[in-house]
């Protein structure tokens, strides 16, 4: 909800903070987080059953249909 209430696009990483007594506190969204293999991020998708390869074309797919330009820089 977060996400699509701060209008992100593509991807993010959003953390929360549950407290003892089930209440859930958004901390922060960060719309550019960590994106080697040994980040929180992709880990976070590994876990999900999205490997760091599928994350990658996914975002590619996502960023060219967003007609966002996804060629790597010389």
């Amino acid at each position: 909800k977060i996400f699509r209430l701060l209008g992100a696009r593509s991807y993010a990483r959003v953390d929360f903070l549950l407290t003892e007594t089930n209440d859930i506190y958004c901390l922060e969204i960060n719309t550019s987080p960590g994106f080697t293999t040994s980040s929180m991020f992709p880990i976070l998708c590994e876990n999900s059953g999205l490997a760091f390869k599928q994350l990658i074309t996914r975002l590619a797919i996502s960023g060219e249909q967003a007609g966002q330009d996804v060629r790597p820089h010389d």
